[in-house]
């Protein structure tokens, strides 16, 4: 053990024998109160014991015999950081910075800490400022990339990412994020790319394999999807994510009882997973309250997120629902919009203007070309034909696509996002209007892309429901290709909108003025091309009809598809494929009319949506 006094303070501190080296200190200060190293260990000391205003009181007390001691300041914000007293610990911080600018072990001391008392933008400028002194500051890049993504600032982050790919090609964290970007923006395709990068640079990365999973779930590759999710979970048995993934993925497949499984097994390791009790709800009508306790339990844990708490409010309200207590569920509804809201758009909320000039363009650019049409016959192509399946969300536009998908003529592609990430090509291209070769080029690289999905089979059903957006273009493009609009019941549309939680939500799914004014804008582009396209491309479908009248319907589809009739058809709930959409459990069961009139219920409480209960073009 050292003699001097402030020798042994410090080993003791070093040892992590806080209270030792607190009474070392104290004895030194009893006989020289003004001793630097003393007041600056015996502060240390108290930090370490959590003791945060005595140890604040050291510190200040160094402070003011050294003022320029860069350590002392440091210490000093961090006590201050410590008793969440912000404003003061900014201000001690930049003044620590200030007596060393070019200390980048500093700034990013102080940085990290204003980062984790929450102040991003103040954050941010720190760490740009490290990056200016340091343009390969890696660590910097980094944070400056996850600031960004927090702030919604996806593009800005994007950028950040590839800079630190530019610092170091290989820097697996990197590929990662921007793959989880992508998730973000709702480009499968792009976080796929990434996906594949990542796992070019370790296979056995856990988190690369899960990155894969998620691009390739709901996309349209199911299967490639909970591949990737049981490798994650054979590298890491308990691993969280990775399990509440696979059960949702095998609940898409209609394998109920393993998806619950797992999923369960995500929540002992994670007990504030709300997808995870979210999907626990939907897998079946629930009989009793004990799913309800657990989840009301969950809201009261402290690490729960703002979009976990979204979804375990959207798992109460359907065990709600099921339980008959439609005011309980209708609250807890509107709470969990809110939170998702709140997580997804606050800083870009939906824009009406901008939805409303979209359509209008849509409308003006079909007048334009309604001359032109595609010269590329599909006969004449090794693809399959489409069959556009089109309508509102949660219109029960997976309820057909499973009808029409059973017919062993027909192969199901699920929802391809195809036309709309070219949708500027068509409605507002950069260079000058669309042309007769703009609508043969889309057409020709569509087809061509849905081979991959046909499975030998002469058609393909395509169920992106807001290609209702493009569908008169569509149909100019590929004039011989076949649409089936599936309508429904208003009030029943939107309060399905309303209630139902999504992995990521639709812009405008979150709050009822918002849904009010994009099924408005539907009815109106719906409207009009009801008038130009030819009723022999385009078949309405009620859903109301659909589930009271099923086989006649279910011919009326078939017939108008001209295939021949096949019973199977009327067994969608057989049909195995792999449904990547909220409606996993309702389209494993035979077709039911619960939901018609559900909107009921909920009478009291819709509001807004009472303004869509007169004069619907679409009710029979």
């Amino acid at each position: 053990m050292p003699h001097d006094p402030l020798s042994r303070a410090s080993q003791a501190y070093k040892l992590g024998q806080y209270e030792l080296c607190h009474h070392e200190c104290l004895a030194i200060l009893k006989t020289s109160p003004l001793e630097f190293g003393a007041i600056l260990y015996d502060g240390f000391a108290e930090m370490a014991l959590r003791r945060f205003p005595f140890a604040k009181s050291r510190f200040a007390q160094a402070v003011k015999l050294q003022p320029t001691s860069v350590e002392a300041q440091v210490a000093l914000a961090t006590a201050l950081f410590a008793l969440k007293e912000i404003a003061a610990a900014k201000e001690v911080g930049m003044a620590a910075i200030n007596l060393n600018p070019f200390d980048l072990e500093v700034r990013e001391n102080i940085a990290e800490q204003v980062l984790h008392a929450g102040d991003l933008d103040f954050a941010l400028q720190q760490y740009q400022d490290i990056l200016d002194l340091n343009p390969n500051a890696a660590s910097a890049l980094r944070r400056i990339a996850e600031i960004h993504t927090k702030l919604g600032r996806f593009k800005e982050a994007k950028e950040s990412w590839m800079g630190l790919i530019d610092i170091d090609d290989k820097s697996m964290v990197a590929h990662l994020q921007l793959g989880n970007l992508e998730i973000l923006q709702n480009n499968l395709e792009g976080a796929k790319i990434w996906a594949k990068k990542a796992l070019e640079l370790s296979h056995e990365s856990v988190e690369a394999n899960l990155l894969a999973g998620l691009a390739n779930s709901g996309s349209g590759y199911g299967a490639d999807a909970t591949g990737y999710f049981r490798k994650v979970v054979a590298m890491v048995p308990m691993h969280p994510i990775g399990n509440a993934s696979l059960g949702l993925a095998l609940q898409e497949q209609g394998d109920f009882e393993r998806a619950n499984d797992h999923l369960r097994r995500s929540l002992k390791v994670w007990p504030n997973n709300g997808m995870a009790y979210y999907g626990l709800a939907r897998s079946a009508k629930q009989k009793d309250d004990l799913l309800a306790q657990s989840i009301r339990q969950a809201l009261k844990h402290p690490a729960a997120q703002v979009l976990d708490l979204s979804y375990m409010h959207y798992a109460l309200g359907k065990c709600s629902e099921d339980l008959t207590d439609y005011q309980a569920a209708f609250s807890h509804y509107k709470q969990a919009n809110e939170l998702a809201f709140e997580f997804w758009f606050s800083k870009r909320p939906f824009h009406h203007e901008r939805h409303q000039q979209t359509v209008t363009q849509a409308i003006e650019t079909f007048k334009r070309l309604k001359g032109s049409r595609g010269r590329l016959r599909i006969e004449q192509t090794q693809s399959p034909s489409p069959v556009f399946i089109i309508g509102m969300i949660r219109s029960g536009t997976t309820l057909l696509d499973q009808i029409i998908s059973s017919h062993p003529l027909v192969s199901a592609a699920g929802e391809i996002t195809y036309w709309h990430d070219n949708a500027a090509k068509l409605i507002a291209p950069k260079d000058g209007e669309a042309t007769q070769e703009t609508l043969d080029n889309l057409a020709e690289r569509y087809l061509q892309f849905i081979q991959e999905f046909a499975d030998g089979k002469p058609f393909v059903t395509d169920k992106l429901p807001n290609n209702y957006e493009l569908a008169g273009l569509i149909h100019l493009a590929l004039p011989q290709a076949k649409f089936v609009h599936i309508k429904r019941h208003p009030l029943d549309n939107c309060l399905s909108i309303f209630s139902t939680a999504y992995q990521r939500p639709p812009a405008f799914a979150n709050r009822q003025a918002d849904i009010v004014f994009v099924y408005k804008q539907y009815e109106r582009i719906m409207s009009f091309w009801r008038e130009v396209i030819p009723s022999s491309q385009l078949l309405e479908v009620q859903y109301e009809n659909l589930t009271t009248n099923q086989e006649e319907e279910t011919k009326r589809i078939i017939q108008f598809l001209q295939l021949p009739w096949d019973e199977t058809c009327l067994s969608p709930e057989l049909n195995k494929r792999s449904v990547h959409t909220p409606s996993t459990w309702q389209v494993r069961q035979p077709v039911y009319r619960s939901s018609v009139s559900r909107w009921k219920k909920f009478e009291p409480w819709l509001e807004e949506f009472r303004s869509l209960a007169e004069g619907s073009k679409f009710l029979s």
